[in-house]
């Protein structure tokens, strides 16, 4: 939904601004005040378009005051929570993910790394177009970089402190290893995607792409409290508008360019990504098994069922009776059931009494 709200936002505005368009831009500041609450980095809006009219106009324009309404919006927002709640959302959620990042004791190069394999990672064609995009010289130095970063980080050089996750995440160092270099190197792709594209066009559509991408980037590595393919989401639309940019670019000065050397990449890539649709979806049906098998051997026992463990796994124990594991609520009486859940309630379950 937030990423539905962003790039229409983008559209509204853009065809919004010259001829200026009011509705046009009040609808497009709208949607910004809807992504913003949906997820709160919706409001890097404000700034990304502003940027982007300023470049195209080189001046503030009668736009500047429907950026204003998002920004009030907001403010009340704020205020409307304190009333409510005690406290006001945004600021608080901003204090939270500050705490968290800086319990997790890790690096600016260890989240970079990180962040760059994200990226990475969530946008493959960006890997299997790289022997389109970029000469051999580019790509032999983006792997020997992203190959020691992945090297130095799956062996423990490059200390991930809490960030670290997986118990047997060294274990695999081999594996995981290759993984990163492949990630990482495709990171690294789309950041120079962004900043070639403003350098050799230098005009205010490559600068928006460039601040999208770049933008989103430092929220989530750096900004956010933990680094995840949600907070990527955002950049993956301007990844693929500077993708196709590129190409284009290139099928239009090459006499030798043949759709095959498109189609193929294309089509590991959505390969690729189905195969991870996959397994993401039997990930998620395991706690709706577990819960299944849990009822079933709990069914006709008089005791109440406990739970510790949330996605999935908690809708799906609460909807047969389950009661959730809260501080002041704690399982108390013989018979009882506790079943908790491994790996945020996703993969498996130890059921004891």
């Amino acid at each position: 939904m937030m990423l539905a709200l962003w790039l229409w936002s983008v559209i509204f505005w853009i065809e919004g601004l010259a001829p200026e368009k009011p509705r046009y831009l009040a609808v497009s500041a709208l949607l910004i005040t809807l992504c913003a609450l949906t997820k709160y980095f919706g409001a890097s809006l404000v700034l990304l378009l502003a940027a982007y009219s300023f470049a195209r106009q080189r001046r503030l324009g009668s736009w500047a005051w429907y950026l204003l309404l998002p920004i009030l919006a907001l403010t009340g927002y704020q205020h409307w929570t304190k009333t409510v709640y005690g406290l006001r959302m945004i600021t608080f959620a901003a204090h939270l993910a500050a705490g968290v990042r800086q319990g997790t004791h890790a690096s600016i190069m260890a989240k970079t790394f990180v962040d760059l394999s994200f990226v990475g990672g969530c946008t493959l064609p960006a890997l299997m177009l790289a022997p389109l995009l970029w000469t051999r010289r580019k790509i032999l130095a983006g792997c020997v970089v992203s190959g020691i970063a992945g090297f130095f980080i799956s062996s423990g050089r490059i200390g991930l402190g809490q960030m670290l996750w997986p118990p047997d995440f060294y274990r695999h160092w081999f594996l995981v290893g290759i993984q990163l270099t492949l990630f990482i190197g495709a990171g690294f792709s789309v950041m120079a995607l962004a900043a070639a594209d403003v350098w050799k066009r230098k005009d205010a559509d490559s600068l928006l792409l460039m601040l999208w991408v770049f933008g989103t980037f430092i929220f989530t590595g750096f900004l956010n409290w933990t680094i995840n393919a949600r907070s990527v989401l955002p950049l993956t639309p301007a990844a693929g508008i500077l993708l196709a940019r590129r190409v284009d670019m290139l099928r239009a000065a090459s006499t030798r360019w043949h759709p095959v050397m498109l189609a193929i990449p294309l089509a590991v890539a959505g390969t690729v990504s189905l195969w991870l649709t996959w397994a993401d979806t039997e990930l998620a049906n395991s706690a709706r098994t577990a819960a299944t098998l849990i009822e079933q051997k709990t069914r006709n026992q008089p005791g109440q069922v406990w739970f510790l463990g949330h996605w999935g796994f908690q809708y799906y124990m609460e909807s047969f009776g389950a009661r959730a594991v809260v501080v002041d609520d704690p399982p108390h009486r013989p018979g009882d059931f506790l079943a908790v859940a491994g790996n945020d309630g996703c993969s498996k379950c130890d059921l004891s009494s």
